[in-house]
């Protein structure tokens, strides 16, 4: 307990160290009474800052006070939620060995515990890493596992991270779709969160569709509404991009000024993926304004950055440190750093970085005279893709024909696409085939699966109705049996009952005084009245016995513990009589039948409002 006290002091100290007002400091205090409310609201303060202020330090300070408590409570969802909280804080820091050792772990543990919103957040933190290092095919293993359990605003978040996904892969219509059911389920939830992040993501969409009036377009609202929401990571990623695409249109004063923007807001983060991608992109702006010296300083910066958080992404570097020997015209220089540009990139299939550096090579070679390499390197750039404009293209391959006698090369180049088309419509027509086979195939297993299932369930339902009607048949015969026994019970009563009528009327005769007279005339009264009640309940029990059997067997089925006593009320009340009826019949009070009516609601879940008897009848 002492221990706990010493940590809910530190939290307090904590709280007031980050500038909490007064306010919520008292608040806080008054939550913090109990052990269980000051493990919640760790746990918020925790997620404020994954969330909302992106600050790894933070949530590192309060997830450590929670891996005490759990480790004291030997709590495993503590646990979970602990290695959750660093997993999100060693993505900020960029450090995606250790999110995916964390996030594995807590994976883990929320399976064994059920709770499915909560490994599917960590799934969704560990799609964004394995997206962010390219590696597209684990990313969408684990945004798939995430969508069907992600609640709330992680509902947004998995749709992002999808469309994220199809954009590294080209699939724009995919990742257009992904988009639109973000911005959908946002206006549902009437969360606006993650609005910036879908308005960025459409602008890579409009890039890469050739919508470049569309692009600035959405930057620029993604950007405003990271603003309002005070999201310096958002503003930052926004105005990255917004820079991205001045480079590209070749807009550099502009992008410089953008990039200056998004470094002042750098120390407001500690995301070391953020900053280095922003200094790399600011250094070819300065490279292309010719101020060389500070690109080198950027550059510099991103490289120790890349090189101690994410080496992968070196490629990038090698390709930008290119460009600045080109600049000053050191070709031999740029040709080696390309080359290692290619062969990092090769290694971690960062295939767009492949592409650029082979362009940037047949560049060279084109400018330097050496045809022959600038042919090679070209043959290579367009394997690793398409992304020269057509314009380009066809002056280049032009440029080529001059100064190369390569009819024949063409020629068979042509041949060669010829029968690669071919080959691959033969290859489709085949793969059609097989496929429709496949679905013939398993149509037929499934409708003979199907088949043997509904034979066996019509076969099992017979036998369990033989059953039933059988249990029910002699049930309705065992009431017979009773109420026969009970008839001549009655019927041997009222015999009695006569015979005592008809010594009252013989003394009746004889009696003198008026009193006695009166007395006995009470009596045959009451004695006849009793023989007319024993005759209704014959006829009432026959009737119940005949009519209302399937009722009585209906109610045992669906409501095995209601007693004797209880069935016999419903009965008798489905067939409308009133609970004095009831009483007369059953020979006990009528207070007894307001209890049992009690009792039938209270077991068959009938609210008050609904007629009791309405209720019962409705089983019938």
């Amino acid at each position: 307990m002492k221990k706990l006290v010493k940590s809910i002091t530190m939290l307090l100290f904590l709280v007031s160290f980050f500038s909490f007002s007064q306010n919520q400091i008292t608040i806080l205090k008054k939550e913090l009474k109990k052990e269980e409310d000051s493990i919640k609201l760790l746990i918020k303060i925790a997620n404020h800052y994954i969330e909302k202020e992106k600050n790894s330090d933070s949530i590192f300070k309060y997830s450590h006070i929670l891996k005490d408590i759990a480790k004291r409570e030997s709590d495993s969802l503590l646990f979970g939620e602990t290695y959750r909280q660093f997993a999100h804080a060693h993505y900020l820091s960029s450090t995606y060995d250790s999110v995916f050792y964390f996030g594995e772990k807590s994976i883990k543990l929320f399976k064994k515990l059920e709770k499915t919103d909560k490994k599917a957040n960590t799934e969704i933190l560990l799609g964004n890493t394995h997206r962010l290092l390219f590696n597209n095919k684990e990313a969408l293993r684990f945004f798939k596992n995430a969508l069907p359990n992600a609640k709330n605003k992680d509902q947004i978040a998995v749709q992002i991270g999808l469309a994220t996904v199809q954009i590294q892969l080209n699939n724009l219509e995919q990742a257009s779709f992904r988009y639109n059911e973000a911005f959908r389920i946002s206006k549902e939830l009437d969360n606006d969160v993650f609005l910036y992040n879908i308005h960025n993501g459409l602008a890579t969409v409009y890039l890469k569709s050739g919508k470049s009036n569309e692009v600035l377009v959405s930057l620029e609202k993604a950007l405003e509404i990271a603003e309002n929401q005070e999201n310096y990571i958002g503003q930052i990623k926004c105005l990255h991009n917004i820079g991205h695409y001045y480079n590209g249109v070749e807009k550099y004063k502009e992008a410089v000024i953008v990039f200056k923007k998004a470094i002042i807001l750098l120390p407001k983060t500690n995301s070391e993926y953020a900053k280095a991608s922003v200094y790399r992109l600011y250094a070819e702006s300065l490279a292309a304004l010719n101020d060389v010296e500070s690109a080198n300083f950027y550059l510099d910066k991103a490289e120790k950055i890349y090189e101690e958080r994410l080496p992968t992404r070196l490629g990038q570097i090698k390709l930008a440190r290119a460009n600045l020997a080109i600049h000053n015209q050191n070709t031999i220089k740029a040709i080696a750093l390309l080359n290692e540009g290619i062969s990092i990139s090769k290694e971690n299939k960062i295939m767009g970085n492949i592409e650029a550096c082979y362009r940037k090579l047949f560049e060279i070679q084109e400018n330097t005279g050496d045809s022959k390499a600038a042919l090679e390197a070209y043959k290579k750039y367009k394997i690793y893709g398409d992304s020269v404009a057509q314009r380009n293209k066809t002056k280049e391959i032009e440029t080529l024909k001059v100064q190369f006698d390569i009819a024949q090369y063409e020629q068979d180049i042509l041949v060669k696409d010829q029968k690669l088309a071919l080959f691959d419509s033969q290859k489709k027509n085949s793969q059609y085939r097989n496929i429709l086979l496949g679905f013939v195939l398993i149509g037929l297993i499934f409708f003979i699966y199907r088949q043997r299932k509904i034979n066996s369930i019509n076969k099992t339902t017979l036998i369990v109705e033989k059953e039933l009607n059988s249990l029910k048949q002699a049930q309705i015969l065992q009431g017979k049996k009773e109420i026969t026994e009970y008839a001549i019970h009655i019927n041997e009563h009222n015999k009695l009952l006569d015979n005592l009528l008809t010594q009252i009327k013989s003394v009746k005769r004889k009696a003198i005084e008026s009193a006695v007279k009166s007395g006995l005339t009470n009596l045959q009264i009451y004695i006849k009245d009793n023989m007319d009640i024993n005759k209704e309940k014959i006829a009432l029990d026959t009737k119940v016995g005949t009519e209302q059997q399937d009722f009585i067997f209906k109610l045992k089925q669906k409501f095995p513990n209601l007693s004797q006593k209880e069935i016999q009320v419903a009965t008798y009340l489905v067939l409308n009589l009133t609970s004095k009826q009831v009483a007369n019949q059953m020979q006990i009070k009528e207070q007894s039948i307001y209890n049992y009516r009690l009792s039938l609601r209270k077991k068959m879940g009938i609210d008050k409002k609904d007629n009791l008897n309405e209720s019962l009848r409705s089983l019938n």
